[in-house]
Order: structure tokens, then C-alpha cells, then sequence
């Protein structure tokens, strides 16, 4: 079974598992639009294969004191990610971070997912660059869905 993670925001970042292995992965691609960075939905929808089994996207809300903009732009790329993971998947599933988080005992320090992701993919992305935790943490999702729905990982 092939599981989509995608951590949604414009520094988040997808991956894809094979069942249970890390098979493809990627930091969210991006553009400008005048002042804001973007999702780049094309980008994205051709980074992914299609007709896959199954997409985890993490369901996320505005975060405290975040401005009016700021929520918007961050609604605009969270539905961007989601919806280019409805075409390419069979099925999708969101998730919340503190549902996948307290299954893997993490918290809010990005480090402890990319440690976590170390351990349980090994080789993949850097590891030890701090920019590649949405990578780690789609694939933490991907890897959560499978192994509490499926019981496969």
C-alpha cells in the first residue's frame, strides 16, 4: 500500500510510503506571489505520482496571534496541498498534530521528529537539516495512518 504524507504549509513537505518504506519525498514547492509564498500546486501535483492508495494530510487551524494575512495565506496553502492529494489518492484521512504527535511521543520541537525520522526511514533526506521537518513529519503521518488503520508498519 502506498500512503501520502503532506505536512501542508509553505515550509512543510511530503512523502510517500511503499508499504512502510520511504519511497519519495520532497519540501513543499513553493512561488512567489507578490509579497507571499505560495504552494505551488502544479509543482506539487507533477512531484507526486498518481493513482495512489491513500493520502494523511495534516488538518491544521490558524495558530494564536497569527494576523488576518498570515491565516489566509496559510488556509490558501494548506487547501492547495489537499486538494492536489484528493486527485492523486484514492482516499484521503486528515490528521491532527496532536493525534499523530502523541502516538509517536513528540512535541513541538521540529528536532525530535527529524531524530524520529532518522530512526525509522534511516536513509531519505537530510536528517540533520532542520528545513526538511515537513518532510520527516509527512512521512511520521504517512507512517502513523499505517500502522493505527492497517496495522502494517
Amino acid at each position: 500500500m502506498m500512503v501520502l504524507g503532506i505536512d501542508p504549509g509553505a515550509s512543510g513537505g511530503w512523502a510517500l510510503l511503499d508499504r512502510g518504506k520511504l519511497y519519495k519525498w520532497g519540501r513543499m514547492p513553493t512561488v512567489k506571489l507578490r509579497s507571499k509564498t505560495i504552494v505551488d500546486g502544479a509543482a506539487l501535483f507533477g512531484a507526486i505520482p498518481c493513482e495512489l492508495d491513500q493520502a494523511v494530510v495534516e488538518l491544521v487551524g490558524a495558530m494564536p496571534n497569527q494576523g488576518s494575512s498570515s491565516g489566509f495565506s496559510f488556509g490558501h496553502n494548506t487547501g492547495t496541498a489537499t486538494a492536489v492529494a484528493m486527485i492523486r489518492c484514492r482516499e484521503t484521512e486528515w490528521v491532527t498534530p496532536q493525534v499523530w504527535k502523541k502516538y509517536w511521543g513528540l512535541g513541538r520541537d521540529k528536532r525530535d521528529s527529524l531524530d524520529l525520522a532518522r530512526t525509522k526511514f534511516g536513509a531519505g533526506p537530510d536528517w540533520g537539516v532542520l528545513a526538511n521537518d515537513g518532510i520527516a513529519e509527512a512521512a511520521l503521518m504517512a507512517s502513523w495512518y499505517l500502522d493505527v488503520k492497517h496495522k502494517i508498519v
